[in-house]
């Protein structure tokens, strides 16, 4: 039996036990998925598995959903959860865009730039393909096909410094083609969503139109917010007032990523935008400790509400002929897809296959892409839970096959 709390102040009582059980959930939710995340760290495995099967396990088809404060579940999909969840999206990516500046992106040159487009490109193309044999709506294929196409550089750049290997030259070459890639990926996604959303069929010209917009709208906002905010950042160091650039730049990074919606795209995209450009101010250590605090919180609780998506009761019925045909078109792609034009490039067999299997994991951007398109209603929860154990193999698969792919790998400084 449920506690009962008498409620003279009406509905609004009510909403603030609503926002308080949250907020406890929540809390212990991040708990749970910090313990898992440094267990699996301990192993050798990506922190951000430990965050999805955190919310797994504690999400309200789970534990969330069986332990019960103040007469409701301790965790159940809210409209507070879901704001948490979707601040969590913009930090986390605006998180990856303070990684990456204007001046990496030029750096990269030719080589790592066709490998990393071939490695959006192909992947696309086979998960779009496979899906609809598979007997998929369209749209649903095109996010099953945009799921697939960011290399995860966080997974990557961590295996490659453990096997000494960051600073040779199939190393560099990945970490690069990995940035480009996520570039792309995300374009992909603001194509994809903009697509699925309108609900109209596909067309080539429909298509082409889409992405013109889509990428015109994604170099505006790259050029505008890479003119403006460094000198907005600039002067608000002048001010020395505690607090000052930090909360500029959240204001920044929420308002980009508000455009961004307006303007058909999403979120996360301006946010990674806002990301980029704040990475070429004179305060981007500053801005990335801070963001890294705020991580900390709203990281897991993103990612955890990825896993809280799957009840785990469905993995009964998983469908275990297209969970194999997405691992392997996941892992086919990428090795061809960027192992063919590194052949071309460096006309060399190990390391083109060195460097497709480096591209193989899928992590940040691939399990964001889930998340949205589950929310928008594009994919359904049979589909959501056989891509998220498709993603999640990857994950878990691309550090072994790294290591032995650059096994007795003659090293190419760069």
């Amino acid at each position: 039996m449920g506690v009962v709390i008498s409620n003279p102040l009406g509905g609004r009582l009510s909403g603030e036990l609503e926002i308080l059980r949250t907020v406890t959930g929540l809390g212990l939710l991040v708990f749970l998925a910090r313990v898992l995340a440094a267990f699996f760290k301990s192993i050798k495995i990506p922190e951000v598995v430990g965050f999805i099967l955190a919310g797994l396990a504690f999400g309200p088809y789970a534990l969330g959903g069986y332990i019960r404060l103040l007469g409701e579940p301790l965790l159940e999909f809210n409209e507070y959860t879901q704001a948490f969840s979707e601040m969590g999206a913009v930090i986390v990516l605006f998180a990856a865009g303070l990684e990456f500046s204007y001046a990496d992106l030029r750096k990269t040159g030719l080589p790592s730039f066709l490998i990393g487009a071939m490695g959006v490109l192909v992947p696309f193309f086979l998960g779009y393909q496979a899906s609809l044999l598979l007997g998929l709506y369209w749209t649903t294929s095109m996010i099953i096909g945009a799921a697939l196409t960011a290399t995860s550089i966080a997974i990557t750049v961590e295996v490659l410094r453990e096997i000494g290997q960051f600073g040779s030259r199939e190393g560099r070459t990945i970490v690069n083609a990995a940035l480009i890639d996520d570039v792309l990926g995300l374009t992909v996604l603001a194509v994809v969503t903009s697509i699925g959303i309108s609900g109209t069929s596909l067309t080539v010209s429909r298509l082409l139109y889409v992405i013109s917009v889509s990428i015109g709208m994604w170099l505006a906002m790259l050029i505008i917010a890479g003119l403006i905010f460094p000198r907005i950042i600039n002067l608000a160091t002048l001010w020395r007032a505690k607090g000052t650039v930090e909360a500029l730049a959240t204001g920044l990074c929420f308002g980009t990523a508000a455009v961004a919606y307006a303007v058909g795209l999403s979120p996360i995209v301006g946010a990674f935008a806002a990301g980029m450009a704040l990475a070429e101010s004179k305060a981007v250590q500053q801005i990335s400790e801070f963001v890294s605090n705020l991580e900390l919180v709203f990281g897991p609780i993103f990612f955890a509400s990825i896993g809280a998506y799957v009840n785990p009761s469905a993995l009964l019925d998983l469908d275990a002929l297209f969970f194999l045909v997405i691992v392997f078109v996941a892992i086919f792609s990428k090795v061809l897809g960027c192992g063919l034009p590194a052949l071309v490039i460096y006309r060399n067999r190990k390391s083109a296959l060195s460097i497709g299997v480096g591209m193989v994991s899928r992590g940040e951007v691939g399990f964001i892409i889930l998340g949205i398109g589950l929310s928008r209603g594009l994919l359904t929860g049979p589909t959501y839970s056989a891509l998220l154990l498709a993603i999640l193999f990857t994950t878990i698969l691309t550090p072994t096959l790294v290591k032995k792919s650059f096994a007795k790998e003659p090293r190419h400084e760069d």
